[in-house]
Formats: structure tokens, sequence, C-alpha cells
């Protein structure tokens, strides 16, 4: 099972097995019977679904973002016989995209917004972990552009376009990112551009060693 399963639903799978028991006494495989549970220890209660011989895996749906599972399974014959539990394994359920917090510029905030200024945001995934490849960033509705630099959890973008011809009134920075599942999100947040504010950008900064 892999660390983290993406969206709402699992499926699990196992290697077929057969009945090897003396072989006059032998009824047949009749299938399987594949447990999930929220505890490692699988108290009473825990759901079973009943798999019929011939498929090896099971899909579990309805599953809790965040959550970790765990899945076993065990074998049955036609005469009634069944095998122990295999050890379990689990999976923690990820649905949930990146978090993105703006750092500069701040909501609603002035800026004289200049070639060299730096726009920075922290994205943060507390599950299967951020695709830095698939981190994405424009300023209005351009065209969008990848962060000059990811350094941990910190985005960097050096604006790279003056604004000297833009009006002086509300303009968006938006940020678009991914996880290693696939899970997306957005985040956007206004400025009011000040063009008649001189030496007074987002900052320049040098960027940390990651």
């Amino acid at each position: 099972e892999p660390t983290y399963t993406p969206g709402t639903s699992n499926t699990v799978s196992w290697g077929a097995v057969t009945d090897i028991g003396v072989p006059e006494a032998v009824s047949g495989l009749a299938g399987y019977d594949v447990q999930m549970s929220t505890s490692s220890t699988f108290p009473a209660g825990s759901p079973i679904q009943s798999i019929e011989a011939g498929v090896t895996s099971a899909t579990f749906t309805g599953l809790t973002p965040g959550q970790v599972y765990y899945y076993r399974v065990r074998a049955k014959d036609a005469a009634g016989n069944v095998s122990e539990w295999s050890d379990p394994v689990s999976s923690t359920q990820d649905a949930s995209g990146p978090i993105i917090m703006f750092i500069n510029p701040e909501l609603g905030s002035r800026h004289n917004l200049t070639t060299g200024s730096t726009i920075i945001a922290e994205i943060v995934d507390s599950g299967a972990g951020l695709d830095k490849d698939e981190v994405w960033l424009r300023i209005d509705d351009g065209a969008w552009v990848a962060p000059t630099a990811i350094v941990g959890d910190i985005v960097y973008y050096v604006v790279d376009l003056p604004f000297a011809d833009r009006q002086s009134h509300v303009h968006w920075v938006t940020i678009m990112a991914k996880d290693l599942l696939g899970n997306a999100s957005g985040a956007a947040v206004s400025f009011e551009l000040d063009i008649y504010r001189e030496g007074f950008g987002f900052g320049r900064f040098r960027f940390p060693e990651d």
C-alpha cells in the first residue's frame, strides 16, 4: 500500500491463493474476506467485504481525508475453513491540495510593484507533499509562470515586468499548486498598485539556502 492514497476511496489488492489441503479433502477456494479499520487492532465491528474467488482486489469508499486506514485479508474455502488474517497494511487518505498562504503582498496592501520586486508565499502540504514542478503564479490575467525559487515551503517570484503603464488600482496575484498525488489548490491575494511611490516595492531578497 502507498503511504498516501488520493481521494476518498481506496482499492487494495493481494496475490491469489489456492486451497492446499490433502487432495481428496480439498473443497476449493471460495473467496476472501477483506477487512478495513481505523485501528491496527481491528476492533469488533470493523467492516468486512466478502470477495469471490478469482477476484483479488476490493474497493472501500466514503473514506475520510487525513485518516489512516488499515486493511487485511484472509482466504476461505467451500467447506467454511478460513486462513489466518494477513499482516495489515495501511494508507492515509489525502484528498486535499496544498495550503497557500501569501506573505508578500498582504491582502489589501499598497505597493509600487516594479521589476525586481519579490512575491513570497508559503505553501504547505501535510499529506503526500508539494510537487515543486506543479507550482504556478500569475499577476492579474497574465501568463502562468514558474516561481523563481522554492526553498523549503517558501515560494519566491521575482517580478520581471514593469507596472509603470498600469493604472493605480487593485490587482491580483494568483498561485496554483498540486501535491504529489495531483490534488490541486489555488489562492489569490489583491493589492493596490501605487505607481507614484518611488523606492517602495515588495522588497528584494537574497534567497536562503535550501
